[in-house]
């Protein structure tokens, strides 16, 4: 690994150990640069502001979460071991991570691209998760036609309302959806 991104992966770490400590509003960009024994301005080198250390470390979460996954979905055997061992990565990211989803207060009240990215990626590494479970039944002839079509059409359903927002009645508006690739 380079230099540099060892020393990104470095901030990263510092940082999710002061998010998991302190949470990110009680966190300085004084106090991980502290921590790494480097000057602030090196820390800005590598991150502009707090909100895109918090973005990267999410990022890495879900990208570690979602390739544990996928390794395994190529040698499952069953579709439902698949679905048990996301179901246990999901599990596992909320008891160990559960201070990062405080974080929608914040967003809510200081919404940004940034955090309108970090929605958008989880919500994508799960689409890809679910398109290839969907794929591996298909492979070991566990799904029916009917059922697949079924698979299809709730997943995007789910997409269409995470994409949405709520109206005046406090329904989903669908504004806009991508169908996923199954």
């Amino acid at each position: 690994m380079a230099e540099q991104d060892q020393k990104r992966e470095a901030i990263l770490e510092v940082a999710l150990k002061r998010f998991k400590r302190f949470g990110l509003a009680k966190t300085t960009m004084d106090e991980i640069a502290k921590d790494l024994e480097i000057s602030k301005g090196s820390l800005y080198y590598y991150f502009s502001d707090k909100e895109r250390i918090y973005v990267a470390v999410v990022e890495r979460i879900v990208n570690e979460s979602f390739r544990d996954v996928g390794s395994f979905l190529e040698t499952a055997v069953s579709v439902q071991e698949v679905m048990d061992r996301y179901l246990s990565v999901k599990e596992r990211i909320l008891l160990e991570y559960h201070f990062l989803f405080g974080i929608n207060l914040w967003v809510s009240d200081k919404p940004s691209s940034l955090m309108r990215q970090i929605g958008e990626m989880a919500h994508q590494a799960e689409i890809r998760f679910i398109s290839s479970w969907i794929r591996k039944g298909i492979e070991l002839g566990k799904y029916q036609r009917r059922t697949i079509r079924l698979l299809r059409l709730t997943c995007l359903y789910r997409c269409c309302l995470d994409s949405g927002s709520t109206g005046a009645s406090g329904r989903p508006q669908i504004l806009t959806f991508k169908t996923p690739t199954i």
